[in-house]
């Protein structure tokens, strides 16, 4: 269908609930919640930045969670799951979600590094071939899922450190309402 639509030049509308076929089929997405359109644009922008939690978990993102968001004299931070990522270089305006929040981070963004990262423990390794999904228990408390490359963490309980960079975390204030947008 893909290819089709290439060759032929050919507008389609589809309606779908795998958000791998959207991406896959889409060059603009609408995302309807309850029959109104929450989300509407460039499919790359709306699975990169998703308009709130519930457009988030429809377009695929598992890492969707809640914490705050904490400015004093060390910067800015988010206070989540038991750890603390400071947030420099955060795309995104955190004095509107100053405080409580619900926020994402899609499982390939999430790096595994060698050093200076937050401590945590493999739960589960799904092989998928060339890449491994990775769950994760950060610093004891909440979890999270990650993509590695095969084989790059190859035992449940494993102790390892990961990332959260800001430029890949999405920030919604708490009380975010989804709200109906025009899909134009």
């Amino acid at each position: 269908l893909r290819r089709l639509q290439g060759e032929t030049g050919m507008a389609t509308v589809l309606v779908t609930h795998d958000p791998t076929e959207a991406a896959l089929l889409a060059g603009e997405v609408l995302v309807l919640v309850d029959g109104r359109v929450v989300q509407a644009g460039a499919q790359r922008t709306v699975f990169a930045h998703p308009a709130s939690p519930t457009a988030a978990a429809l377009l695929g993102v598992r890492n969707i969670a809640t914490g705050r968001v904490v400015r004093d004299g060390d910067g800015t931070r988010l206070h989540a799951n038991g750890v603390r990522v400071p947030m420099d270089g955060y795309r995104g305006d955190l004095d509107a979600a100053m405080s409580s929040v619900s926020w994402c981070i899609r499982p390939e963004d999430v790096r595994l590094v060698d050093h200076g990262g937050i401590p945590s423990i493999v739960r589960d390794i799904v092989h998928l071939g060339s890449i491994d999904e990775v769950t994760i228990s950060l610093a004891g408390k909440g979890e999270l899922t990650l993509c590695t490359p095969a084989e790059a963490i190859t035992s449940i309980g494993a102790h390892c450190q990961v990332e959260l960079p800001p430029e890949a975390i999405t920030v919604w204030p708490t009380d975010h309402v989804d709200v109906e947008v025009d899909g134009d």
